[in-house]
This record gives structure tokens, C-alpha cells and sequence, in this order.
């Protein structure tokens, strides 16, 4: 399996670095920040060794020099900006794996990009897919696999709380510890980056249980801090923001079916905030069932999205022609390491 890893963010460096350990032979790579080019991508990963491999600026020169059975991408979430990106990979007959959270279920928001991308990978027999913690998992595949235990389903919830103590001052600058006027101003002008994906994710559920539904509501709201809370890179002071809370909800015949929401925050407290850290499921139905979810992909979510993308290599290779979802295909196990 030769894989051409393009983007070299966090998680892509991280990807890189599992994919050498489990023996993957990666045979190029690229990446949009100026001071990677031309440097080996083992030194850019952080590697104790040099791959061979030099960073390049753009797809084509890389297209020049090798071939490829995957491209692993980890660049950016939105499809307008990735869909461009991936077309040349599939005409020189590649198969395309991504953690874009817009690329992992595209048909309601973007059908005229996904019948193109579905067309142009199906006309040169290669596969399209996109995988991670969320989409990818926790609020869409789980639901939908555990829900196959069931009967009847009359009604999905999903909550994710996520501890933001982690991220570094840079990232949450203007969410956390902010006045709240200033954060809701900057979330409607979209200089205030809030989570992607929650739309994909509900369709992906409504679409697995064969729901057509009425009505998808989207909304956020800052979640303000009654308490000082301190971390290593934050003070948050009591009246500032603590985070934000973000949801979507799906109704059908005029009842909520499926609500999705996301709490995304410092130091979340149980008796302040109401929630507690981890993921939840509640399946309403024959039976009904709560999911409790903890560790892995709520503590470190980078660390899964990247094994979810090296991962899901060599199920996309071997998967039918065309754009499809993590729901199309088998589930995908560790690789063993190197021997």
C-alpha cells in the first residue's frame, strides 16, 4: 500500500508517524505551509529518521514523480475549498481517504459537489471517504450501529463534552474567557471558529435509519462561567466565557427525532454545568439504550481522528467505486505494526 499523505497539520504529522510504525509505505507528501517545503518529511513529522521524501508545495509536482494507491488528507474541513483539491488525485486513478468533516457526508448540503465527486471517482474506479471522531463516529456511525440492536428507534440524542483546557492560548484566544457580546458577534461573523460538522452527522442518522426529515435546526449559544476556573493556559473569570454549546436537531411530522449537541469548554463541572466529560447515546425505542463513552476520543481526539484515517486505508482501497460514507463501509480494526 503506497500513500501519499497531503496536509501536514497536527493530525496529519500524527498519521505520518503511525503510518511508519505500522509499515505503510508513505511515498509522498503535501503541504500549503511554506516552511515544510522541500524539507524531508521525516524531519517535518518529527521522526528520529529521514524518510526521503521532500515536502512539496502543490499535488501536480508530486503527481510528476510517483504513484500512488491513497491519498490520506488531512488539510481542510470544507468542501468548497477540498473538492478542487481531490479531483486530480482521482484522474490519476487514486483513491481518496480524508478527515474534511464536510467531505464525510456532503449529499444535503453539497449535492452538486457530491454527484461530482461521486461521478469522477466512479469513472476512474477509485473511492472516496472521509472518517474521524466527529463525523465519523461518536454522533453518527455509533448511534446508527447501536441502533441496529433495536426494534423500533422513535428517537436519537447524542451529547458530546469536551474539556478545551488542552488547546493552546493561540487557539482559544477568542472563545474562551471572553465577554460574552464580543464571542456571539464574532460567531455569527464567522471570525470566531465554532465546531464543523454537526449537520453531516445528523443527516448521516437520519439518512442510516431511512428518516426523511422536515426540518434541521442549527444554533450555539456561549455557555458563561459562574466560577473562576483555571487551567494552565487559561483564567477564566466568573461572567466571561466558559465555552459554547452547539447543537443541531432534526424533526419529522413535527417532533424532534434526532439532536445532536456539543459542549465544548473549560474545566466543564458537573453541579455548575449540568454535564459531565465524555459522550452519551440515548436510543429511544424497543429497547431503549444509554451509551456511556469516556477515555479515547473525549481526552484525545487528535490521537483517534489520525487512526481513524490511517486506519481506514486499506477499507477504502478495496471499496466499491464512488463518494461513500464511514456507514458504507466494514469497520475498520487497528493495523498490526511493523515486525
Amino acid at each position: 500500500m503506497k500513500v501519499i499523505q497531503h496536509g501536514l497539520g497536527l493530525m496529519g504529522r500524527m498519521a505520518v508517524k503511525m503510518m511508519v510504525q505500522k509499515g505503510i509505505e508513505v511515498v509522498g507528501a503535501v503541504d500549503s505551509y511554506k516552511e515544510y517545503w522541500g524539507k524531508d518529511l521525516g524531519e517535518v513529522v518529527g521522526l528520529d529518521k529521514k524518510l526521503g521524501i521532500k515536502v512539496s508545495e502543490d499535488t501536480e509536482s508530486v503527481l510528476k514523480n510517483v504513484k500512488a494507491d491513497i491519498v490520506a488528507n488531512a488539510s481542510v474541513s470544507y468542501m468548497e475549498k477540498l473538492a478542487p483539491t481531490i479531483y486530480p488525485y482521482l484522474d490519476a486513478g487514486m483513491n481518496f481517504a480524508s478527515i474534511s468533516e464536510e467531505l464525510s457526508y456532503p449529499w444535503h448540503k453539497y449535492p452538486k459537489l457530491a454527484k461530482e465527486l461521486d461521478d469522477r471517482a466512479k469513472k476512474n474506479k477509485v473511492t472516496v471517504v472521509a472518517t474521524g471522531v466527529n463525523p465519523g463516529s461518536g454522533m453518527d456511525l455509533m448511534p446508527l450501529t447501536y441502533a441496529g440492536g433495536c426494534w423500533n428507534v422513535n428517537r436519537i440524542k447524542v451529547q458530546r463534552v469536551l474539556d478545551g483546557s488542552p488547546y493552546s492560548p493561540t487557539r482559544g484566544a477568542k472563545r474562551f474567557g471572553v465577554d460574552p457580546a464580543a464571542f456571539s458577534q464574532g460567531a455569527k461573523e464567522k471570525t470566531v471558529p465554532l465546531h464543523t460538522g454537526l449537520y453531516e452527522s445528523l443527516t448521516m442518522v437520519s439518512d442510516g435509519l431511512g428518516w426523511k426529515l422536515d426540518n434541521i435546526y442549527e444554533y450555539w449559544t456561549p455557555l458563561i462561567s459562574q466560577s473562576l476556573r483555571e487551567t494552565k493556559n487559561y483564567t477564566i473569570k466568573p461572567g466571561t466565557t466558559s465555552g459554547w454549546k452547539q447543537s443541531a436537531v432534526g424533526t419529522m411530522g413535527g417532533e424532534v427525532k434526532i439532536e445532536l449537541e456539543i459542549y465544548f469548554m473549560i474545566k466543564p463541572d458537573p453541579v455548575e454545568d449540568g454535564v459531565t466529560i465524555g459522550n452519551t447515546i440515548w436510543i429511544e425505542g424497543e429497547p431503549s439504550m444509554c451509551i456511556r463513552e469516556g477515555g479515547g476520543s473525549v481526552e484525545r481526539g487528535d490521537l483517534v481522528t489520525s487512526g481513524k484515517l490511517v486506519n481506514i486505508l486499506p477499507a477504502a482501497i478495496a471499496a466499491r467505486p464512488g463518494l461513500l460514507a464511514v456507514k458504507d463501509l466494514p469497520p475498520a480494526p487497528p493495523l498490526p505494526d511493523i515486525k
